[in-house]
């Protein structure tokens, strides 16, 4: 069994994110149902994280926040890019596997027309908006913890600016993708 400190951090990281407008709820297995059960009511945060302090932190896009999908090395090197460029950032989640990059909600037709203008649709890039969901740090996934590779603190959030719109992002993202592609 985990400690209380894992515990404690999972609640106090679901409430933050709840406090940022980010509808969040439990997920224990997968996450099927998240969009319909999440919430940023306190109360009912700590109820669930109360009941299943081991639960991982899903974030259900399509509200206020969306988010773009990439392999975590393509991920790594698109956000080292997207930084060397002066773009605006939003908070970044990575895993062993994928990094997400959050987004402004709202943008999934805008990303496909773009995605297709670009002639890539082989790109590993996927869109996370309406009726999904990603897991937040510090969510268990496969023995690892989720991670902030940018966190809400240290982006453009804490400067009080916007989550860039997918389009922003996307250009440079499938670049660094393509690049990784040719090169591997």
């Amino acid at each position: 069994m985990r400690s209380r400190p894992h515990h404690t951090a999972l609640l106090e990281a679901a409430l933050t994110y709840a406090a940022l407008g980010w509808p969040v709820a439990p997920v224990l297995h997968d996450l099927a149902d998240v969009a319909r059960r999440a919430t940023t009511d306190p109360a009912r945060i700590s109820d669930w994280w109360r009941r299943y302090p081991d639960a991982g932190i899903a974030l259900a896009t399509g509200g206020p926040v969306d988010a773009l999908g990439v392999p975590s090395l393509v991920g790594r090197a698109a956000l080292a890019r997207l930084q060397e460029v002066g773009l605006a950032v939003g908070p970044v989640a990575g895993t062993q596997h994928r990094y997400h990059f959050l987004v402004a909600a709202g943008g999934r037709d805008q990303f496909m027309t773009h995605h297709e203008r670009l002639g890539v649709p082989y790109l590993d890039i996927s869109y996370h908006g309406a009726g999904d969901a990603i897991l937040l740090p510090p969510s268990p996934l496969d023995g690892y913890p989720v991670r902030w590779e940018l966190s809400p603190q240290g982006c453009i959030l804490s400067k009080g600016q916007p989550l860039p719109n997918a389009a922003e992002l996307h250009g440079t993202i499938a670049y660094t993708a393509l690049r990784h592609a040719l090169v591997s």
